[in-house]
């Protein structure tokens, strides 16, 4: 090839740098398709996994109703004997 200036002849681009350059560029491509791949498997996986499967089985949640429960048989015992007790029983 001749610049346009006329002065040095430039040599013809080395054809395998080329190809080099571009199988390490559809090579980057490829890892980063892989790697959204697997970020998106990894999302996908994540509520099936077995710590988020029933969250209403952990211990922390059956202590909650357990202890509602009691709340509210205790709140309908004291109303239920302070209602028993005003009739004379």
């Amino acid at each position: 090839l001749i610049p346009h200036g006329g002065g040095q002849v430039l040599p013809p681009p080395n054809s395998w740098a080329l190809v080099s350059l571009w199988r390490r560029f559809f090579q980057m491509q490829e890892e980063e398709r892989e790697e959204a791949m697997q970020i998106m498997a990894e999302a996908l996986e994540k509520p099936a996994s077995v710590d988020n499967a029933r969250p209403t089985a952990s211990d922390e949640a059956y202590n909650a109703r357990m202890e509602f429960l009691k709340e509210h048989y205790r709140a309908l015992l004291t109303s239920n004997a302070g209602t028993m007790g005003g009739l004379g029983g």
